[in-house]
């Protein structure tokens, strides 16, 4: 097991930052709190760096191509990720009606 190795001491605050080193993966993180008797408390939380965002894969329908309405287009998709694993897949439909804007011709005078 490591060694914790902590930064220099500082005056108490309530809130603290910590800057995780990377690679990706499982930290300890150690919080030592020390009072004026001398009294010193350790706490240690395990936290997960994952700065990898998740994969999706689509088939089925190609970008920029034009359908006619009424067709039934068949879109599959899937997710992986590298990091923790996925916790969730959403699907959103946007059902748009695109209008054609025209000029109507004046009769002649």
């Amino acid at each position: 097991m490591a060694v914790a190795t902590f930064e220099p001491d500082e005056d108490y605050g309530a809130i603290a930052a910590v800057t995780l080193p990377g690679p990706d993966g499982l930290f300890t993180v150690a919080v030592r709190v020390t009072d004026v008797a001398g009294n010193v408390v350790t706490v240690l939380k395990q936290v997960r760096l994952d700065t990898t965002g998740p994969v999706i894969a689509t088939s089925g329908v190609a970008g920029g191509t034009a359908y006619d309405i009424g067709v039934t287009l068949h879109l599959t998709y899937g997710a992986t990720d590298a990091g923790v694993g996925l916790a969730m897949i959403e699907q959103h439909s946007t059902r748009r009606r695109l209008w054609q804007v025209g000029r109507q011709s004046q009769p002649a005078a």
